[in-house]
């Protein structure tokens, strides 16, 4: 599985909350059951990790795409490859772009296992329900208000250490959807989702396979989790931005914004409560929707509109739309027979693993690693606004491009030390956060106070 396959077209998955029965990750074409997985750099270290007793009927090969491309999650824009937002005009580029502290790392939750969903604030609206008796699947449809960046790419479901070890000037640095700057705004962000799962059938039998077991070698043989199946269905996100328009309220612009939300998922006509609090929010803010999708509502969705913006359209036009792409998903739900999940199983539980084999576990340095993707992420913001201002000479530009590759190659190597060795992500974390500000903030941020627009021009 290609690193580059998540940042590339991935731009959105479902997060489930709450215990599972196996961790779940974006599906690649070159994933087998029974292979060894390391969750920390995102891809398979070993076929045949794990042997089973029989391999079931392949579902049929009408309608499952063949390559990477056709399996992976698209977005509706036909370039991929979107620039991160350089305009900002309502960020304060002085108080954004600030060296990180290593002394971060010293926070709690960085030094034991808690989950941290502090930025998913509430769940707006929640929809769970069968589909019919001939297609049997779940489907469950959810809107969350998402406030950070950490949270966002979770919420994602975005490894951040993967994306770090694939990320160049060609994918992570211009994907759109890494956009951090949003967080630094007046733009509200939630996320739409649509999830449509088909039963999966859980008849094999596994066995660990000691033919290829050496404890001196397990980590890099085997990883720390193997794929026991695979997730058929589909999935369909709505990424909806709002920009406050004036001095709008944040506050009652997010109550206006959940109770428009409301129709997410449900059939039928959208009510009189919802098409007024629909008109009130196109007062209120600028609406655009961003639609990801995969499965079979793209051949429906060829040749339509890619963008849907409230500069062009009212809210309540926007909002339709949105309405119109869930409505043919769900009409579709039965055709979605696309694997788009593989589903990882912790070793412990598979019959005949050694009992005294230790398993690493990535669970700080993920939590790590996100923080990590978050400050590289500034560095790359910060590189183009200076490279696209006209504060720089050709020199310079050429500079600050090989400065940034610089970090993006340091913070690559922490991901390979970390996957071999997790318990010293932290520490070695700090040290290559110094560096950011050394190597990068030091010489590149006073810079930023020479351009005409360091503050932001917001006219209220």
């Amino acid at each position: 599985m290609e690193p580059r396959w998540c940042f590339v077209v991935l731009a959105w998955s479902a997060l489930h909350i709450g215990p599972l029965l196996a961790r779940s990750v974006p599906y690649g074409d070159l994933m087998t059951v029974g292979e060894g997985f390391n969750t920390f750099l995102g891809k398979g270290v070993k076929h045949g990790a794990v042997q089973f007793s029989s391999v079931k009927a392949a579902p049929p090969e009408n309608g499952i795409p063949k390559t990477s491309a056709s399996n992976t999650l698209t977005s509706r824009e036909t370039n991929n490859f979107q620039g991160l937002s350089v305009e900002m005009f309502d960020v304060d580029l002085d108080s954004y772009f600030i060296a990180p502290d290593p002394k971060m790392f010293d926070e709690p939750m960085y030094k034991r296992n808690e989950d941290n969903q502090n930025g998913i604030n509430h769940r707006v609206a929640h929809v769970k329900r069968n589909a019919a008796a001939s297609c049997p699947a779940e489907i469950d449809a959810s809107v969350e208000f998402i406030s950070d960046y950490e949270s966002y790419l979770k919420v994602l479901d975005v490894s951040a250490s993967a994306t770090i070890s694939g990320y160049d000037q060609t994918a992570s640095a211009s994907s759109s959807y890494l956009d951090k700057s949003r967080f630094a705004s007046n733009t509200l962000t939630y996320m739409a989702i649509i999830n449509i799962k088909k039963q999966i059938n859980t008849g094999e039998e596994f066995a660990f396979n000691t033919n290829l077991y050496s404890n001196s070698s397990f980590a890099k043989t085997f990883g720390d989790r193997w794929i026991r199946g695979f997730q058929m269905g589909a999935k369909l996100v709505a990424r909806i931005s709002l920009t406050a328009k004036e001095r709008s309220n944040q506050e009652e612009l997010k109550a206006t914004a959940e109770a428009s939300l409301a129709f997410w998922g449900v059939s039928g006509q959208v009510n009189t409560a919802v098409t007024s609090s629909m008109e009130k929010l196109n007062k209120q803010a600028h609406v655009k929707v961003d639609i990801f999708y995969q499965g079979e509502i793209g051949k429906q969705l060829q040749g339509q509109s890619a963008s849907t913006s409230g500069d062009q359209q009212p809210a309540q036009q926007v909002f339709a739309n949105a309405k119109s792409w869930a409505d043919l998903f769900l009409t579709e739900a039965c055709k979605h027979n696309y694997k788009y999940q593989a589903l990882l199983d912790e070793y412990p539980n598979v019959k005949g693993f050694p009992e005294n084999q230790a398993v690493l576990d990535y669970s700080t340095a993920e939590k790590v690693s996100y923080r990590v993707l978050s400050e590289l992420v500034k560095i790359s913001e910060l590189a183009q606004v200076l490279r696209k201002s006209k504060v720089l000479n050709q020199a310079d530009g050429d500079q600050i491009l090989w400065d940034e590759l610089a970090i993006v190659e340091a913070c690559k190597t922490w991901v390979q030390n970390t996957a071999a060795t997790p318990n010293n992500g932290t520490e070695t974390a700090k040290e290559l956060i110094k560096l950011f500000d050394t190597a990068f903030y030091a010489k590149w941020r006073p810079r930023l106070v020479s351009m005409p627009y360091a503050r932001p021009r917001v006219e209220r």
